[in-house]
C-alpha cells in the first residue's frame, strides 16, 4: 500500500510540473517592438519618446523633492529588433519644466537646469530588452549598443549670484518596465539613484529621478510603438 502510495504522489508531482511549465515559459521576456501592431519594426527606424503623467520627479534619497520638472523627452535609433530582443542607442535626452528657457523651477532653492549633454553623461545610451531579463524589463546603460558600457552623468546647475555646478554619475544600468500591446509602449523607470563626483559640499549627496515615456516613431505625424 505505501509503495502505491509513493506513486501516486510521484505522478501528481508530475502532472502539477507540467501544468506549471506552460506558464513558466509564458513567462519569459521575448519582445517584439511593432508598427503597425503584429508587424516588426526595422532596424534603423527612428523614435522619439515623451513622458506622460508624473515625470520625471528629482529627490533626494530621504524622499524629499526640492525642483519641478514637467517633462522628459528622449530621441533615437532603433538598432536591433529580432522577437525576443530590442537594442536602441537613445541619441538625446532632456528634462524640462515651466522656467524661462524650460528649465526645471525650484519648490525651495531656485531654478535648476539638468544637463544631460553628450559630451557630460556618456550619450549615445543604449536601451535594450532581452531573454535573459525578467518579465516586461528594459534597461538603461551608457554608451551605444554596440559599444563600451560607460557611465550616465547629470550635470546640475542651480541659478544662484554664482552659478552652482554639481556633477553625479551613475555606473550600473538603470533597469525599468515597459507596457504591452493592446497599450501603447511605455517604458518607467522609477528610484534610479545617482552619486555626486564632484561639486562640493553645497550639491546633495546623490538624487534619485523618476521617469517615463511613450515610444513613438520620431516623424511630422507621431504614432505610437508597440510591444508584444
Amino acid at each position: 500500500m505505501q509503495t502505491k502510495l509513493i506513486g501516486i504522489r510521484v505522478a501528481l508531482l508530475a502532472l502539477v510540473a507540467c501544468a506549471l511549465t506552460p506558464a513558466i515559459a509564458a513567462a519569459a521576456n521575448a519582445p517584439d517592438l511593432t508598427f503597425p501592431t503584429g508587424t516588426l519594426l526595422s532596424a534603423g527606424s527612428k523614435f522619439k519618446g515623451t513622458s506622460v503623467g508624473s515625470s520625471p520627479n528629482f529627490t533626494t534619497t530621504g524622499g524629499e523633492t526640492f525642483w519641478g520638472c514637467t517633462k522628459t523627452e528622449v530621441t533615437g535609433t532603433l538598432t536591433k529588433n529580432k522577437g525576443s530582443e530590442i537594442e536602441a542607442d537613445i541619441e538625446s535626452f532632456s528634462i524640462s519644466g515651466t522656467g524661462l528657457g524650460g528649465i526645471c523651477t525650484g519648490t525651495i532653492l531656485p531654478q535648476t537646469d539638468w544637463i544631460f549633454a553628450s559630451g557630460t553623461n556618456g550619450l549615445p545610451w543604449c536601451l535594450r530588452s532581452t531573454s535573459t531579463m525578467k518579465e516586461d524589463e528594459a534597461q538603461i546603460r551608457g554608451g551605444s549598443c554596440t559599444g563600451v558600457s560607460r557611465p550616465i552623468r547629470i550635470v546640475q546647475i542651480t541659478t544662484l549670484e554664482i552659478p552652482l555646478e554639481c556633477v553625479y554619475e551613475r555606473t550600473a544600468p538603470i533597469a525599468g518596465t515597459y507596457t504591452t500591446d493592446p497599450e501603447d509602449a511605455r517604458l518607467t523607470f522609477t528610484g534610479a539613484e545617482w552619486l555626486r563626483t564632484a561639486g562640493g559640499f553645497a550639491c546633495a549627496a546623490a538624487w534619485k529621478l523618476d521617469f517615463n515615456f511613450t515610444l513613438e516613431r520620431d516623424e511630422a505625424t507621431a504614432s505610437p510603438l508597440y510591444i508584444s
